[in-house]
């Protein structure tokens, strides 16, 4: 195969389409082609604290600068007058279209919940506690839990298509269907593993999986399967500037939020996993 660094810039995305044709077959577990084509339509899968809004301003600044097609992201994007606007919503699986080429970014666990935990407190005014006062206390575990740190908010939820509340967009029969509201809990709660075997089948046929503690990573292996020529700069996390009144997080905290999420500490192993088949096949393609 020609280097790539030599080869004509409209060829490159030929060359990497073809590099990529045994990791499509291989994968392992990739039933998608890797390669993202122009005429594809976009989904993103925008799970709570995972980086969503600082990657849909990317997507904007750069993807929609590179092909016109790509200035509508279902959940993502929004294009007015030819602009694109990074002002998309926040749906599960049930509510993507199952066609369109899906993008999901998913962050550690422990540090997750940590941060919308956080964000609650911060948006909604509350008593700046920190997170392990919240922890032991009854009232304040059950106002914040099913939100913000539940097990499935950090990943499993979102991609089994089993997010329950009313303001995330899910399947037009959940909306106040309360048989399907429960079917919904009942599988979460009763049979986790299937929750868990659904969100791993899924998280292996996305387009792209990114990880915020491999930002930087991440977007240039995107910037690669979306045929550009080089890497596009990368993204600010758009964390919420940290409220002095809130104590710091500490590991201690994050490892009683991992420990509260057995089914999204699978998922992430699982998505680091695959995420690491993806950038090797990746590097050795580039090289």
């Amino acid at each position: 195969l020609p280097s790539l660094t030599t080869a004509p810039e409209d060829e490159v995305h030929l060359l990497q389409h073809a590099t990529f044709k045994a990791l499509d077959k291989a994968g392992p577990k990739c039933k998608q082609a890797f390669m993202i084509a122009p005429h594809e339509q976009l989904s993103f899968l925008h799970i709570s604290k995972c980086a969503g809004n600082s990657f849909q301003s990317w997507l904007c600044r750069n993807a929609c600068a590179l092909h016109s097609s790509w200035c509508q992201v279902e959940g993502a994007t929004v294009a007015e007058d030819g602009v694109c606007k990074g002002c998309g919503y926040q749906a599960d699986m049930s509510y993507l279209n199952p066609k369109s080429r899906i993008l999901v970014w998913l962050r550690e666990p422990g540090a997750r919940s940590a941060s919308h935990i956080q964000f609650v407190q911060i948006l909604e005014k509350n008593e700046p506690w920190s997170i392990s006062k919240i922890l032991q206390d009854k009232n304040a575990t059950e106002y914040y839990k099913d939100e913000t740190w539940e097990d499935g908010q950090g990943g499993v939820a979102w991609l089994a298509g089993l997010i329950w509340q009313p303001w995330i967009k899910t399947s037009p029969q959940f909306v106040e269907d309360d048989e399907e509201f429960h079917r919904r809990k009942r599988i979460l709660q009763e049979e986790p593993a299937r929750a868990l075997a659904m969100a791993k089948s899924r998280l292996e046929g996305m387009a792209f999986i990114g990880l915020v503690e491999r930002a930087n990573e991440s977007l240039e292996l995107l910037s690669w399967q979306m045929g550009m020529t080089e890497t596009m700069p990368a993204f600010s996390k758009n964390v919420h500037a940290h409220d002095p009144k809130l104590p710091e997080v500490t590991e201690e905290e994050k490892r009683l939020l991992r420990k509260a999420a057995p089914l999204d500490v699978e998922l992430y192993k699982h998505a680091q996993h695959l995420f690491d088949v993806r950038w090797q096949h990746y590097l050795e393609a580039k090289s």
